[in-house]
């Protein structure tokens, strides 16, 4: 099942405060165009992200089955929403890259057992100079979306511009790999947005229902990159992952339908803020 210490700050939605940062035209381009420019993070800057989530699973079985299934107590129709707050402090800035210390508070309701729960974790995750996860493992939908993104420091983007990622994922059905096509489709001041597109298959056998796969794995949704913060500031996705087969012409296995919308704020350091504002006095004298 999610795990609460995955990387929750690597870039997903919302409103992005920060400062000394400048967004840039291309010379002689139109607002279609723009220039990537972020400075690198530095010990002190703060992060804080919140990630929505609703994750429903059905199974699919022929209906006498199900009732008996559910006349014997079995929840049929899992539904959990959770909300994952973190707050983050980067303890170690250089030249490969930065760690943030991160405090991770998940709450969660079952709704169909009426049951709630909260845990709390502390993890360091270690970011690229380009604010990317630096991880060997399978990452979670909503964090696959957006990773690798081209992006970089006095890099262009522009409108229409299209990628394609494919990215080792973990999903609640089990393990896979996603393929990811991206396009631009607007740039509004600093931020860009994109829009994403996911297939892929599930082929990890975690649930040990090997009958049942390869499984499916869909995601629709849009991010909001931040080019004067280099993190990916608004997230939402729709995803829909089954693990079925038909036979006899009757469906069996599981079917998952996820909503996960994230938004991420970036706060630089008070050091930083005095820096800025002494360097911007200098400048005018």
């Amino acid at each position: 099942m999610r795990s609460i210490a995955r990387p929750l700050l690597l870039g997903l939605a919302g409103l992005i405060m920060t400062c000394g940062a400048s967004v840039l035209l291309a010379r002689g381009a139109t607002p279609d165009t723009i220039t990537i420019r972020f400075a690198p993070l530095q010990v002190g800057d703060s992060i804080e992200e919140r990630l929505d989530d609703v994750d429903r699973i059905d199974w699919r079985l022929p209906p006498e089955k199900l009732q008996r299934f559910a006349a014997a107590g079995v929840i049929i129709n899992e539904e959990r929403r959770s909300t994952v707050s973190a707050s983050g402090r980067v303890v170690h800035a250089g030249a490969n890259g930065s760690t943030v210390r991160v405090n991770v508070h998940v709450d969660e309701l079952d709704v169909p057992r009426k049951t709630t729960s909260r845990a709390t974790t502390v993890a360091d995750i270690k970011l690229s100079p380009s604010n990317e996860p630096i991880t060997s493992g399978p990452l979670a939908l909503e964090d696959a979306a957006t990773f690798e993104l081209p992006f970089r420091p006095g890099s262009l983007a522009h409108v229409g511009q299209r990628w394609q990622t494919h990215v080792l994922v973990s999903t609640e059905l089990g393990s896979g790999e996603t393929t990811f096509d991206h396009e631009v489709f607007t740039i509004d001041g600093s931020r860009i947005g994109i829009r994403i597109h996911g297939r892929g298959k599930i082929t990890g056998a975690q649930y040990h229902l090997p009958k049942l796969l390869p499984g499916t794995i869909d995601l629709d949704g849009a991010a909001w990159y931040d080019a004067t913060t280099g993190f990916v500031a608004q997230g939402s996705y729709a995803i829909h992952n089954t693990l079925l087969k038909s036979p006899h012409g009757q469906e069996m296995g599981f079917d998952e339908r996820r909503s996960v919308d994230v938004t991420t704020w970036l706060a630089r350091s008070a050091s930083r803020l005095v820096g800025s504002a002494l360097q911007s006095r200098s400048g005018g004298t």
